[in-house]
């Protein structure tokens, strides 16, 4: 009896060493666990700092650099066409106190406490490009004080301008650089989440099964261990609760990456904007001024009696081109203003009704008619397919890539060709297929093209925004667009629209 005692104690103080080192190792594991999540929050937390000081420098040179270089641009344009001195004289002084401005922000704390070597080169790059747009600003206020008139324009329009997009270059290169760092430390940051996520699954897995051997155990022993079992259970619930935590909070800083990222697209979109529409204002205002000049001339002429027919024609010639120019121009930076008003959710307006989708994409087709004189477009769809939807969306979709199509894939000595098949492979699915076969577009710079302001025709008046509008189009009514294309062979867009779908018999 007394050796059986002593086996059965000695089989339960084996038990409990076993016991004790499968909760020593789950301990460990959390402990390491803990000690993991505690570095890679360390690591999130450094990450969040650097994307906020590289956000706070793209700001910085757009408040303190890039819009009062835009300003001091428009001063001496309008110094340009200032009618008297005095007005010359103040915008002068203006000039001279956004100089200092911008002096002042180059050469401050601000923008000297860089680490990286890309950092202070590209700064550095941006200090050289402005002493360089000084010079010609020094250059064109020196052919004002002499009163070059001709000198004065022509060099405003010339060398001060290239030395202007030279400096708006640098700037931008400086903000794509620090937007670099962020995309980097977005990607490291995602990387980390991905092996802490892999992590706790692992450890849990691990748990898991300890949990098991030792409940096997426990088992063994029937009542004596049962109230251990419980204080086990209490204890993992509570360390469950305590990586539950953890992965909530990285989740949470996962999010505020996501939203810096964000508004430095926001700063891409607005520098955009502003881009594309300085070019139209700055030609408008420059053929007002013009024009302005011709008029004071063919007054003066008239005061002294000395106006020739031949001048009055040339004035009016004159005053009709330039009204032309103005009006292009003004026409342009509206048009610009409208397709960046419609890729804004709040400006595109909603108005749901039940219409056919074939139907709508041939109307579409049919109001374009006088552009695709030369082009040879196919609409097929073999059902009538009813969706409660807003069709100004599909009638957005389709034209925009349309005028894709005839600015940018057809070349003129090709037959030109669009096919658009419209149908439903499930009952909540509508497709709309689009293709060209025109001139294709290379893989790299697919992944861009429904991203704002990006376009390969700036050269021939393309503002980047007809793709875009698309993909904000059909966001609105739940749809999405991929792009499938070959050089040489064509281009293949295709839009799915998540929706109750009603199919009837009538087939076009």
């Amino acid at each position: 009896m007394s050796d059986k005692v002593e086996k059965v104690d000695e089989a339960d103080k084996s038990l409990s060493n076993r016991i004790l080192i499968l909760f020593i190792a789950t301990t460990t594991v959390l402990i390491f666990q803990g000690i993991y999540n505690i570095y890679s929050l360390e690591g999130v937390k450094t990450s969040i700092t650097q994307v906020h000081d590289s956000a706070f420098q793209i700001s910085l040179t757009g408040t303190d650099i890039a819009q009062p270089a835009s300003e001091l641009r428009q001063m001496t344009m309008g110094l340009v066409m200032a009618p008297n001195e005095q007005v010359k004289e103040e915008i002068k002084s203006q000039i001279s106190e956004t100089r200092d401005k911008i002096n002042k922000a180059l050469n401050g704390d601000t923008f000297t406490q860089f680490s990286d070597e890309g950092s202070t080169g590209l700064l550095d790059d941006i200090s050289k490009k402005w002493k360089n747009y000084e010079k010609e600003v020094d250059k064109t206020i020196e052919y004002s004080n002499q009163g070059v008139r001709i000198a004065e324009f022509l060099h405003v329009t010339t060398n001060e301008k290239a030395s202007y997009d030279q400096l708006t270059e640098s700037i931008q290169n400086f903000n794509d650089y620090q937007l670099g760092i962020t995309e980097a430390i977005y990607t490291e940051a995602q990387n980390t989440s991905s092996i802490a996520f892999w992590s706790v699954l692992l450890t849990t897995i691990v748990e898991t099964i300890i949990l098991k051997v030792i409940l096997a155990y426990v088992l063994s022993l029937v009542k004596r261990y049962v109230d251990n079992k419980k204080q086990h259970a209490e204890e993992l619930q509570e360390k469950n609760q305590a990586l539950e935590t953890s992965i909530d909070d990285l989740k949470r800083v996962q999010k505020q990456l996501i939203e810096s990222e964000k508004m430095a697209s926001l700063n891409q979109l607005v520098t955009g904007v502003a881009h594309e529409i300085n070019t139209p204002i700055g030609i408008g205002i420059t053929a007002s001024s013009y024009f302005n000049e011709q008029i004071e001339k063919i007054d003066q002429s008239l005061q002294d009696k000395t106006l020739r027919p031949d001048e009055l024609k040339a004035f009016l010639d004159s005053g009709k081109d330039s009204n032309e120019v103005l009006l292009s121009n003004l026409k342009k930076a509206a048009e610009l203003v409208q397709r960046f008003k419609n890729l804004s959710a709040e400006n595109i307006r909603s108005e749901t009704a039940r219409f056919d989708v074939g139907t709508k994409v041939s109307e579409t087709i049919r109001t374009m008619s006088p552009s695709l004189k030369d082009v040879a477009v196919n609409v097929e769809y073999d059902q009538s397919i009813e969706i409660e939807s807003d069709p100004s969306a599909i009638y957005h979709s389709i034209s925009n890539l349309v005028m894709n199509s005839l600015n940018h894939a057809f070349q003129e000595e090709e037959e030109h060709q669009i096919n658009i098949r419209v149908e439903s492979p499930e009952t909540e699915l509508v497709t709309i297929v689009y293709s060209d076969n025109g001139s294709g577009i290379s893989e790299d710079k697919i992944k861009n093209i429904f991203d704002p302001f990006y376009t390969t025709n700036r050269n021939k008046g393309g503002t980047g925004l007809g793709l875009a509008i698309v993909f904000n189009a059909l966001s609105q009514i739940g749809g999405d667009i991929t792009c499938n294309s070959e050089v040489g062979v064509g281009t293949t867009f295709t839009m799915n629209i998540k929706t109750p779908v009603t199919i009837r018999e009538s087939a076009a």
